[in-house]
């Protein structure tokens, strides 16, 4: 039987889903910036409707806005801060 626990997202699990979306769109470039933004902007809408922590998201956001696509090697780094 497998336990129905409710999880909520932390900041590191939200950074690098942000990061690494936006990592892979880049890399085989696909996707345009406003349909990344406007996803964004969706996930954060249902962040707060589930009454969890949509400040991480928007942290993410600006995280992965100054990051740009050449230098996401330094990925770790950013999500180890978190």
């Amino acid at each position: 039987m497998v336990s129905q626990e409710y999880r909520v997202p932390t900041k590191k699990s939200t950074y690098m889903y942000v990061i690494h979306r936006r990592y892979i769109a880049a890399k085989n470039k696909y996707g345009s910036r406003a349909a990344i933004r406007w996803w964004d902007y969706i996930c954060i809408a249902q962040r707060m409707i589930k009454h969890q922590n949509y400040a991480d998201y928007v942290s993410a956001m600006r995280t992965a806005k100054n990051l740009s696509a050449k230098r996401f090697d330094g990925m770790e780094d950013v999500i180890r801060k978190a």
